[in-house]
């Protein structure tokens, strides 16, 4: 009777762990989407005020005018800023890659440029079960937290 107790719970805790990476790679999957759409309009400020966190977009307030531009935003790279419209057009779904972490995210993308390619990472919240880029200002800190430190 034991024996078959202990067999329930193994199969149990096995059906968990496999529940648990099927839904990691959904979660990844919908911040790796998510990232891709912001992707191709990161230079925007006014397109991609739509993807920052709800906290952000509060202090943001109606400051965005139309065009591109940069902002100094501390975990928003401004190479992505500041990248051609062509530059984003040109990314694609291999060029990205999305990991999760319970609520915190990470999009790294390759992003090809005049001295080659360098890899830009981008940290992302979930917010009411959608993702938010997370710019990491102060406001932002207090209101989601630290995010976890990503290891590759």
């Amino acid at each position: 009777m034991k024996r078959l107790t202990l067999l329930r719970v193994l199969a149990l805790l096995a059906g968990m762990l496999l529940l648990g990476t099927a839904c990691a790679g959904i979660g990844e999957q919908a911040l790796k989407t998510r990232g891709m759409a912001y992707l191709k309009v990161a230079n925007d400020l006014n397109a991609a005020k739509d993807f920052m966190t709800p906290k952000m977009q509060d202090s943001l307030g109606g400051t965005a005018r139309g065009g591109t531009g940069t902002v100094a935003l501390p975990g928003i790279p401004l190479r992505l800023m500041s990248a051609s419209s062509e530059q984003l057009a040109g990314i694609t779904e291999a060029d990205v890659s999305a990991q999760a972490m319970g609520k915190w995210g990470k999009v790294r993308v390759t992003l090809e440029g005049e001295v080659g390619a360098r890899e830009l990472d981008t940290i992302w919240v979930k917010v009411g079960g959608e993702w938010f880029l997370f710019a990491g200002t102060d406001g932002e800190i207090e209101a989601y937290g630290k995010p976890p430190v990503f290891v590759d």
